[in-house]
């Protein structure tokens, strides 16, 4: 609103002259103008509705007017053919008395040009033209006629010549009361119009009628005033496009404006005669209406240009005394803005003025007295309070000078910690020291503490110690929370990031004062990757012990082993031991069990060599393929290979076997019958990575982290050497082992580096 006023202010400010007499003309040109026209558009606006009103009675009155015309005409017309149907000769079908009586009815009423009768089968027996044996049982007011109807000016189209008639129908029936056939009497639809004709309202006024098809069947005023030479299809218009045609087949009544079929806008009337089964519609030009007022308005205009052009002359005038006072009193003040204080307005110059802009001037020559007389004094204190300006800015420079030396030194010293605060390689964070049970917010963090913690600035600042330190959520803490009970300690606790994951952290608390308050200054650090070192030093250290072990004793417990089993079999192939054969077998099978695990305890041997050869694990995999695919079945499980195109890696055939074959049983073991186990290769930066993902219920969270520790295991019959033999394996080859679990399975991941 403010810029639209802005605006309207600055297109009115050009638009008006910048001289005073200039304005002084502009006002009085616009107090005669502007109430002229506002004057001009109310009389127009009453008058227009005035007129508006007055034509629609009128038209309202000469459409009932017709209307009552045509329908009476209607009605003596039909009268007529109904009398001639109700006579003796015709009841009793006497064809020579009937012609008779319909010539003499022609000649009495000249507007039947022809009366014929139709028999009850539908053909015309009797014709004044002559027309003999025509069908017209497939006509309206035939059919009409079987029903015992009769019909009133119904608009047909002659076959032969495709001319319009307007038809007056009546059954005929004898003595019984048996249908004989019709009386019809066909005149010209011209009759419609010369009785039309007799209501005019002005000279645009056109009055028709329309059938309930929406054709207009009379002739309208542009072709009766100019050369109408017939009847026929020129004068027979769709005329169902404009609003009167439509309302009244719609069988409404009414005036209205709108346009007509011819896009001039009239002022129309219209009603449905529902009795002769068409409307009758009146209009007449809008601007024929509106005329004398469009006059009235002219001759307003006229006179209001006379009043201005005999104002205009008093007008400048007036402006002319007062311009010239105004024009003294600028020039006086020229005169002391250059510091002259001589000028002085003659009375005699202006006595024709107003009395106020001539008391402004004695007021003025007044004021140029006293400025005369104070200038000196004036002049003498503005020295006197200069020099005493001129020192108070000097001892203001020197203090300013002094002080923003002082902020500079500051800002440096300021800018330097900022620096080793956002610049530091561990996490920093600010919070309030308070007395309450919960630290205070943070009230600064540096750029490593939302990298680590995986917040913005904004957001971890609205954020307290409690929020994401899962030791002070889980500890209810003490009565007191206060600054002795947190300050200058070193620990380990647990951060929550802000996607939910725990992160280790070593912090160290230190309370210190800034600004005259204490703060807490936490500097954290993260420890999970010193964490997984240390968990994976002492699983390596595990190994190498087992390893060791497995190196020493093993091939001195096989030795002994190998003897006990040779004996075992040479003694039970003797007869006399044959009813202890199983007891045999079962001896022997379990030294073979105990021969495996030595034989992956030996596995684990952390010098143990190693055949490698450039070779594709996906080749590995389709031979496994088949051994693997056949477990599977067996168990009611089903396996599916996803095998990317990968490059070739340095690897012994034999572990790779052993690491798959492991890692497949494993997952068929834990997966219910009727699952999937998938087994999918691809690249991943500078990785081959071996997915073996299965459908099982995941692994436990307190056995994840001790994954790959030997004799660890779930299973009733596992010796919990399986993954231990894995994690070596992939450890002889350069490669990790990263598991991944949930509710859904578990998937082994095997990241290979691209040598």
């Amino acid at each position: 609103m403010s810029a639209f006023k802005g605006l309207f202010a600055g297109a009115f400010q050009r638009l008006t002259p910048q001289s005073l007499q200039g304005r002084l003309r502009c006002w009085g040109i616009l107090l005669i103008i502007v109430p002229s026209v506002l004057m001009t558009v109310a009389f127009a606006i009453y008058e227009f509705a005035d007129e508006r009103n007055q034509a629609f009675k009128k038209m309202e009155q000469s459409v009932s007017l017709q209307r009552q015309a045509i329908t009476m005409w209607a009605k003596n017309k039909g009268t007529k053919i109904r009398t001639l149907s109700l006579m003796d000769s015709v009841r009793r079908l006497d064809k020579n008395a009937m012609a008779l009586y319909f010539k003499s009815a022609l000649d009495a009423d000249s507007t039947f040009n022809d009366i014929i009768f139709v028999n009850k089968y539908g053909n015309i027996d009797i014709d004044m033209k002559n027309s003999m044996g025509a069908d017209v049982s497939y006509k309206e007011y035939f059919k009409r006629a079987i029903k015992g109807e009769h019909t009133a000016a119904e608009i047909i189209r002659l076959e032969a010549t495709g001319e319009l008639r307007v038809v007056f129908a009546s059954p005929v029936y004898d003595y019984n009361e048996q249908f004989q056939g019709v009386v019809v009497g066909v005149m010209p639809f011209s009759a419609i119009d010369a009785v039309m004709g007799e209501f005019t309202v002005g000279r645009t006024d056109d009055t028709f009628l329309v059938d309930k098809t929406g054709m207009r069947f009379t002739l309208p005023r542009y072709v009766r005033e100019g050369d109408a030479k017939a009847e026929g299809a020129s004068c027979y218009l769709q005329a169902s496009d404009s609003y009167a045609v439509k309302s009244a087949l719609q069988g409404n009544s009414g005036v209205a404006t709108y346009n007509n079929c011819r896009g001039e806008s009239v002022i129309g009337s219209y009603q449905w005669i529902s009795k002769l089964n068409f409307a009758i519609i009146s209009e007449i030009n809008e601007s024929e209406v509106l005329e004398p007022v469009y006059k009235q308005i002219a001759n307003m205009l006229l006179l209001f240009l006379l009043i201005l052009v005999a104002v205009l002359p008093i007008t400048i005038l007036m402006a002319e005394n007062i311009r010239r006072p105004i024009k003294f009193l600028l020039s006086g003040s020229e005169s002391i803005k250059k510091l002259e204080y001589t000028y002085r307005i003659d009375d005699a110059e202006i006595s024709s003025a107003p009395h106020e802009l001539r008391q402004l001037c004695a007021t003025f020559n007044q004021m140029a007295d006293t400025i005369n007389e104070h200038r000196s004094q004036l002049e003498e204190k503005v020295k006197k309070r200069t020099y005493a300006l001129r020192n108070a800015i000097n001892r203001l420079k020197r203090q300013i000078i002094a002080r923003r030396k002082m902020e500079i030194s500051l800002q440096q010293s300021e800018e330097k910690y900022r620096l080793l605060f956002t610049q530091a390689t561990d996490a920093i964070l600010l919070t309030e020291a308070t007395n309450q049970r919960r630290p205070g917010r943070f009230i600064e963090v540096n750029d490593k503490a939302c990298e680590l913690l995986g917040y913005n600035k904004e957001e971890l600042l609205t954020l307290t110690p409690f929020d994401i330190d899962s030791k002070l959520k889980e500890d209810k803490g003490p009565k007191d929370f206060g600054i002795e009970q947190y300050k200058n300690i070193v620990c380990e606790s647990i951060y929550e990031k802000k996607s939910g994951e725990a992160i280790p952290v070593e912090m160290n608390v230190h309370l210190i004062p800034l600004q005259g308050r204490p703060v807490y200054l936490n500097i954290f650090r993260d420890i999970s990757v010193r964490r997984k070192l240390e968990q994976e030093m002492a699983r390596l250290e595990r190994l190498n012990l087992v390893g060791e072990m497995a190196a020493s004793i093993g091939h001195e417990v096989r030795n002994p082993m190998t003897t006990v089993r040779g004996f075992l079999q040479m003694l039970g192939r003797k007869t006399e031991n044959s009813h202890n054969d199983e007891y045999f077998k079962l001896m022997i099978e379990e030294l073979d069990r105990a021969n495996s695990i030595i034989s992956e305890f030996l596995s684990l041997a952390k010098n143990k060599s190693v055949d490698l050869k450039m070779q594709s694990i996906n080749n590995i995999i389709d031979a496994l393929y088949p051994l693997l695919q056949a477990d599977a079945i067996i168990n009611g499980k089903e396996i599916k290979l996803g095998l990317g195109e990968i490059p070739q890696l340095k690897l012994d055939e034999k572990e790779i076997r052993q690491l798959i074959l492991n890692l497949v049983r494993n997952g068929l073991e834990a997966m219910p019958q009727a699952t999937k186990l998938l087994i999918s290769t691809f690249t991943e930066e500078d990785e081959v990575v071996l997915a073996i993902k299965d459908q099982g219920t995941g692994i436990p969270p307190e056995i994840l982290d001790r994954l790959g520790t030997p004799f660890l295991t779930t299973k009733e019959n596992g010796t919990g050497l399986g993954l231990a033999v894995c994690y070596s394996i992939a450890n002889r080859h350069n490669a990790v082992v990263v598991p991944q679990t949930g509710p859904e399975g578990t998937t082994f991941f095997v990241r290979f580096k691209i040598s």
